[in-house]
């Protein structure tokens, strides 16, 4: 059994104090004061306390409850002297800690990770491996995705420390330990990470933002199937696979993913080796049918967000944001990205537009390829690099021919290419 000593909870922030008494089965230990906390975990952890002095009044044991013993321990680890170890009931110095007490106690029932805790205390029980794309939210903390069809209850939970600790940013594939959730809490807790995009969880020393660097032409052409020997797209391409429904649009774009992901498992999954020339191929289903989710699901080495249209529309559309943004960071990190939409034109105007837009060859990292099935009258189709025009399939035609019309299909400085 791992001894609890009390110089250790003394130097332990409320926090973990709270987490600790919660195991101990403490009842009310958050209206506890820190001092009469402590005491009770070492009571109810057994520990044989040195014994106190006489009990004597005084004006801190008045304002605290605390023995002088206590009070005089807690003015040397502060450093002051021994009369002002506890402040005035009202004073602004005790309205100060309170404050922070509050700050820490509403920090752990969000899930904080408590790495320094559980390793003094000797648990650890119950932790598992998890993966997942990193969602940032606006205060700083996060959330790795486990699920890439949208948020869920197994989403854990990942601390502002961390974030800064490792450098990471939304859409990095993060891999680590995790801690089920405690009393309170809805989501399990990230303890450590153990890797990022499957490197070291370190931040690289230089690292480009990707929505910063200077946008330029595709110059290295991408091997595809027909129709894109006549139409070709070049890596960094933002191309718009256009017509009415039932012209085959998502079979053109399921063919282009097979084709970029042969042979499979080009797509690196956290940990795994992978081929580290081929891109990263990810599709963003917003809406489709369940039967082209399954088929999606089928092609070895694609990762699937979003999904189909008995989804929420709203959950859809952020896994759709997760996709781009995983295809960026793996951008910045020296890896190009593929990025096939299925079917972008039910993607809210904003974020087709941002979606889109990821498609770009950018000066100083890789490059992102989007590829987009739309409308023909789609406004994706004026800001597309390169587009694939289809038509209705003739009469007679063979099941599953594409009928493209060239006429209506090109690429923007296909002189570029080589």
């Amino acid at each position: 059994m791992t001894v609890i000593r009390r110089e250790d909870l003394y130097e332990s922030p409320l926090a973990d104090l709270h987490a600790l008494a919660a195991e101990l089965g403490i009842e009310g230990y958050r209206t506890l004061r820190r001092e009469t906390l402590i005491e009770a975990i070492l009571e109810r952890a057994g520990e044989a306390s040195e014994p106190a002095p006489a009990p004597v009044e005084s004006a801190s044991e008045v304002a605290t409850g605390a023995p002088p013993a206590v009070a005089e321990k807690r003015s040397v680890a502060f450093g002051a002297r021994p009369e002002d170890a506890v402040p005035l009931a009202g004073s602004e110095e005790l309205v100060a800690q309170e404050a922070a007490a509050g700050d820490e106690a509403r920090e752990a029932e969000k899930g904080a990770a408590r790495e320094p805790v559980e390793r003094r205390s000797g648990r650890g029980e119950g932790e598992t491996v998890v993966a997942g794309v990193l969602d940032l939210l606006a205060n700083g903390s996060g959330f790795i995705r486990v699920d890439p069809a949208g948020p869920s209850r197994r989403d854990v939970y990942v601390s502002p420390a961390q974030i800064r600790r490792c450098g990471l940013r939304p859409g990095d594939e993060v891999r680590g330990r995790a801690r089920p959730p405690r009393r309170g809490e809805r989501h399990p807790s990230l303890v450590r990470v153990e890797s990022v995009a499957g490197g070291p969880p370190e931040p690289p020393l230089e690292r480009p933002r990707f929505d910063e660097l200077e946008v330029l032409y595709p110059i290295e052409r991408l091997d595809l199937p027909s129709p894109f020997d006549r139409v070709p797209v070049g890596r960094g391409s933002r191309v718009a696979v256009a017509g009415p429904p039932w012209t085959g649009r998502s079979s053109l774009l399921r063919r282009v993913a097979q084709a970029l992901v042969s042979p499979p498992a080009a797509v690196p999954l956290v940990g795994l080796e992978s081929d580290a020339t081929a891109p990263v191929v990810v599709a963003g289903l917003v809406g489709v049918r369940p039967e082209e989710l399954g088929e999606w699901r089928a092609i070895e080495g694609v990762r699937v967000f979003g999904g189909s249209f008995d989804e929420s529309g709203e959950a859809v559309a952020q896994a759709v944001d997760w996709a781009v943004e995983f295809c960026k960071r793996h951008a910045e990190r020296g890896r190009d990205a593929v990025l096939l939409l299925d079917d972008a034109d039910r993607l809210p105007t904003v974020a087709r537009r941002r979606a889109f837009a990821a498609g770009r060859r950018v000066a100083g990292a890789a490059t992102v390829t989007v590829f987009a099935a739309c409308d023909e009258r789609s406004e994706l189709v004026s800001m597309a690099t390169a587009r694939v025009t289809l038509g209705p399939r003739p009469p007679h035609a063979p099941d599953g021919e594409l009928h493209v019309l060239f006429e209506r299909s090109g690429t923007l400085r296909a002189d570029l290419l080589t």
